[in-house]
């Protein structure tokens, strides 16, 4: 899939300020991001796409805790005087193959449909790539990152899917609502951090509007949260709330379990 002459190896800790030198020419919020990542999670999953012994692209995962084998896609760019020859999508697809080499289940990305007045949709060629390659959209939250940006999630099966969808009884544990937190490279959208609980309690609406009137003094915007399928005692607690479904990520915790994701806006 590769032209010769080029290779996806590992990245390691000697390639990092080159990544980050490809990622920072194409957008200086995921520069910042990244290198807060790198610091705090090293450099495992993460790749670089060489040529003649010159790092050119960078591509990589971050495994989803409490999940089977899903994964975010990591930034994926290339130098920018490589593009246009057909790299990018080769060192993705490269990627790819890797990953159903490793058993990865589910591997998911974000995107924005962010609009430049002289370039247009600022992504859409990144777009167009993911689809090619059989990502499939999933999620939309509209507004996500600032008023008029949208965040765009995207999911593609590695390996076989199944052949009868799993179906799971619904799950008598509680959930313990934690607090929110302002999500990054957003523009005062927070979200809902929980946890389960053993006993059985669920949270009730009235401790979600406690988080959401926090929110509202913090000046923010909207606020998101995302749970289990199989939680049918949380739905009536959450839009109770005055929360709205926005969508979910299929078979994200494992095939059968998706992310069923709300948002509130202030």
């Amino acid at each position: 899939m590769l032209p010769p002459g080029t290779e996806l190896r590992p990245m390691s800790p000697d390639d990092v300020q080159t990544a980050l030198q490809i990622i920072r020419a194409h957008d200086q919020d995921d520069y910042e991001t990244a290198i807060q990542s790198y610091e705090n999670y090293g450099v495992e999953d993460q790749y670089v796409l060489e040529a003649e012994s010159r790092v050119i692209g960078v591509t990589g995962i971050r495994y989803i805790p409490d999940t089977d084998r899903s994964y975010f896609l990591s930034w994926t760019y290339l130098d920018p005087g490589f593009r246009g020859r057909g790299l990018g999508t080769a060192m993705l697809e490269e990627l790819l193959s890797v990953l159903e080499q490793r058993g990865v289940r589910k591997l998911f990305v974000n995107t924005s449909d962010l609009m430049d007045p002289k370039q247009g949709q600022v992504y859409r060629d990144a777009i167009k790539m993911y689809e090619t390659l059989g990502f499939r959209l999933e999620l939309n939250y509209r507004d996500y990152y600032e008023p008029g940006e949208s965040r765009l999630t995207y999911g593609r099966r590695i390996g076989p899917l199944y052949a009868l969808r799993p179906v799971f009884e619904p799950d008598p544990a509680g959930v313990r609502l934690l607090g929110i937190e302002e999500i990054a490279e957003t523009d005062d959208a927070y979200f809902v951090e929980w946890e389960f609980c053993e006993d059985g309690s669920m949270f009730a609406s009235q401790d979600l509007v406690q988080l959401a009137r926090q929110a509202k003094e913090w000046d923010a915007r909207c606020v998101f949260a995302g749970f289990p399928s199989n939680l049918p005692q949380m739905e009536q607690s959450v839009e109770g709330a005055g929360f709205s479904n926005c969508g979910r990520l299929v078979d994200f915790y494992e095939d059968g379990l998706d992310e069923v994701h709300y948002r509130l806006d202030l």
